[in-house]
């Protein structure tokens, strides 16, 4: 399946309007937000709170997480060839992955901390992810083959693209594709309505693919 960078921004600015379409299925699992949509796209919300990404990308203990619920094989895969992840984010990532399960969807988009939690879950199920406004959760220097399904989408102005700090030793899954408006506005452009708008407008920096897989 392939998507339109614009397209699956649109949808997921829709969709934290709440202008979703009536086929679409409400997914929900310890705070995660989604739908399924009619097209087998999958749509993961994030959490905006600058509080919040504070404190979670800052932790000390963020890469070693929570244990695993026994039997629960995202891990497994998703560390094949070496890679280790924040585990506040491989946290979210399980919940996006078991709806995945059940849902099997053809595609997913993601954006904040859903975008990262889409990256691992679509790395482990290998299929295309188109990823906004994403905080960094690999932590690893090594690169998985399976990273050429995802694309990474960041405004050099979103702070959230920078969390964890490089310092710390995290990296972005994927292609990453940096969008540099031509005019610098004074704020945080990390809500999906200024990824809508600079895709829209025109922007310096990256080429951001037609399509994707491309």
């Amino acid at each position: 399946m392939t998507l339109t960078v614009r397209t699956a921004a649109r949808q997921l600015n829709e969709a934290y309007l709440g202008q979703v379409p009536d086929t679409a299925q409400v997914l929900r699992g310890h705070g995660v937000t989604g739908w399924m949509m009619e097209d087998d796209v999958m749509v993961i919300l994030g959490q905006d709170s600058w509080k919040d990404w504070l404190f979670n990308s800052l932790d000390p203990f963020g890469v070693i997480g929570p244990e695993p619920p026994v039997g629960h094989d995202l891990e497994p895969q998703a560390r094949r060839h070496g890679l280790t992840f924040h585990g506040g984010i491989l946290e979210h990532a399980r919940v996006v992955y078991d709806l995945a399960l059940q849902h099997r969807p053809r595609a997913i988009i993601g954006h904040s901390l859903g975008g990262a939690a889409a990256q691992i879950a679509g790395l482990v199920l290998e299929v295309p992810v188109i990823s906004f406004g994403a905080p960094r959760p690999c932590w690893s220097r090594r690169r998985d083959p399976r990273e050429s399904n995802v694309l990474n989408v960041m405004r050099v102005d979103d702070d959230v693209t920078k969390l964890p700090p490089w310092p710390m030793g995290f990296r972005p899954l994927g292609r990453p594709v940096t969008l540099v408006p031509f005019q610098r506005r004074f704020g945080r452009d990390h809500q999906m309505p200024h990824y809508v708008s600079i895709l829209d407008e025109g922007h310096r920096g990256d080429r951001v693919p037609d399509r994707w897989p491309g």
